[in-house]
């Protein structure tokens, strides 16, 4: 289930922020409430059975689909920019220290190996945000 971690913690934010399209939420909008109405929201099974293991950019607004573009497009990766599978990558090498990321144990995956808790969510979020109000911000500066 733990391939589905970063997906989850993604779904989740945008859920948060308003960046679902109307047409994703009325095919599983009711469903979403029960996993928003625990302590905890853990949406792995529901990206794994419901949605098939893919965050499509049609599931989100036009808001969402241009951050996305920005921040978790394979096709628009330089190296440089941010890009939240690199930053799911260094969440995992912080958590573990270099020495166990890049061990045998671990297999070069070592994201597959994080505790899926409230703590994981919320220092993702924090980087998202940071990412996101970056975004923003170069969007005014362009608009400028």
């Amino acid at each position: 289930i733990n391939i589905y971690n970063h997906l989850a913690v993604f779904l989740r934010w945008a859920m948060e922020n308003s960046f679902l399209s109307d047409n994703f939420l009325k095919a599983y909008g009711k469903e979403l409430e029960k996993y928003t109405s625990q302590d905890f929201v853990d949406l792995r099974e529901f990206v794994k059975f419901r949605l098939k293991g893919d965050l499509r950019k049609s599931f989100f607004n036009d808001i969402g689909k241009e951050f996305i573009r920005y921040y978790y497009d394979y096709d628009f990766d330089d190296g440089e920019k941010a890009f939240f599978p690199r930053n799911i990558d260094e969440y995992a090498k912080r958590i573990f220290g270099e020495e166990r990321y890049y061990s045998p144990e671990l297999k070069r995956e070592a994201y597959l190996y994080l505790t899926f808790d409230e703590k994981y969510y919320q220092d993702m979020k924090a980087v998202i945000d940071d990412v996101y109000n970056t975004w923003l911000k170069e969007l005014e500066n362009y608009k400028n």
